[in-house]
């Protein structure tokens, strides 16, 4: 039995070792770039890719990312070291209650205990005639290695727990976005790319560390969530406003990435202090609109280097921080 399989309590410890997105607790709007237009999200993701799993959801195409690995890279389709946080643990495996296919060569079994496992190679897709499990039914999801790009999920009211493998180099559009009470993700190395409202508006997620191996976070990728901490990895290249509207208390910004986005802290009114590569070249306007909290701005290069970088208007609470040169 394939949740037998891959959920004893060996797995189970192992898993819970390995990389975490921990717990939230707010509204969420649409942020735009131009303007930094704050929007409302209630419609994020739209038509097809805004489906559940019991509706249809969205189709994920998955991206290579090789090149990217670190520590137990995708290539070799290990795992790296990961930290998880949160009051969630997978449960011991229950009885099967519903199994099937979700896809040509992608099978999927529920247990009595909310454990949803998917399994084999590919991508998942639905198949006419097959019955599908309800998203209230879905407390605990884990996607096995093998498995590319999985659909829908969006608004599944009782998912609390997600575990992806390396295989799933790409989280897609709204693929978690308003999961209320998501609390625990699992992410294998080998993960490299989260798109536009991955976790968007999940009210349980306070903080997150990511694999190695991401080097792209979408608009609004945790966009309204309740992360009060990040770690970015050094392989990060681009970041998109993908923390406007959280009560983030500070953040290292990673090497790699020159230029901060409009509304890319837009609203982060917890935000105490951010540390700064000498990397970055371009604040855009309203980066840091609304950042009222924040006072300290720990500078990797000297005052004249910090002169070079090119600062957008609306950015008066990052203009009025203390700026400490020479630390990051």
């Amino acid at each position: 039995m394939l949740v037998s399989h891959i959920m004893d309590k060996e797995r189970k410890n192992a898993m819970i070792k390995k990389g975490f997105i921990g717990i939230c607790r707010r509204s969420w709007f649409r942020i735009f770039l131009a303007g930094a237009m704050l929007f409302s999200l209630s419609g994020c993701g739209g038509g097809e890719d805004g489906a559940g799993a019991s509706g249809g959801g969205m189709q994920q195409e998955s991206q290579p990312g090789q090149g990217m690995a670190g520590n137990g890279s995708a290539e070799d389709g290990s795992k790296g070291d990961m930290g998880i946080s949160g009051p969630v643990e997978l449960p011991e495996p229950g009885e099967t209650v519903m199994s099937g296919r979700w896809g040509e060569d992608i099978t999927y079994t529920l247990d009595s205990n909310g454990i949803l496992t998917i399994s084999g190679t590919g991508k998942m897709s639905k198949i006419e005639g097959e019955v599908y499990p309800e998203d209230s039914q879905i407390v605990y999801l884990v996607v096995e290695e093998g498995v590319e790009s999985i659909t829908g999920f969006r608004e599944s009211p009782s998912l609390r727990y997600v575990s992806l493998p390396s295989t799933m180099r790409v989280v897609g559009d709204s693929q978690f976005s308003s999961c209320k009470a998501l609390s625990v993700v699992i992410m294998a190395e080998g993960v490299g790319e989260l798109k536009n409202d991955a976790f968007s508006g999940c009210s349980s997620l306070t903080s997150v560390v990511l694999p190695s191996t991401v080097y792209r976070l979408g608009m609004r990728a945790f966009g309204s969530t309740g992360l009060t901490e990040v770690v970015l990895p050094e392989t990060m290249r681009y970041i998109d406003t993908a923390f406007a509207n959280t009560p983030l208390e500070t953040i290292k910004w990673p090497r790699g990435v020159d230029t901060i986005y409009s509304a890319s802290f837009y609203l982060c009114e917890e935000l105490d202090s951010i540390s700064l590569p000498k990397d970055v070249a371009s604040i855009r306007e309203s980066a840091f609109w609304g950042c009222s909290s924040l006072k300290d701005i720990y500078y990797e290069g000297t005052e004249e280097d910090f002169k070079k970088i090119e600062i957008g208007d609306r950015n008066d609470d990052f203009l009025n921080a203390t700026v400490h040169y020479n630390e990051y």
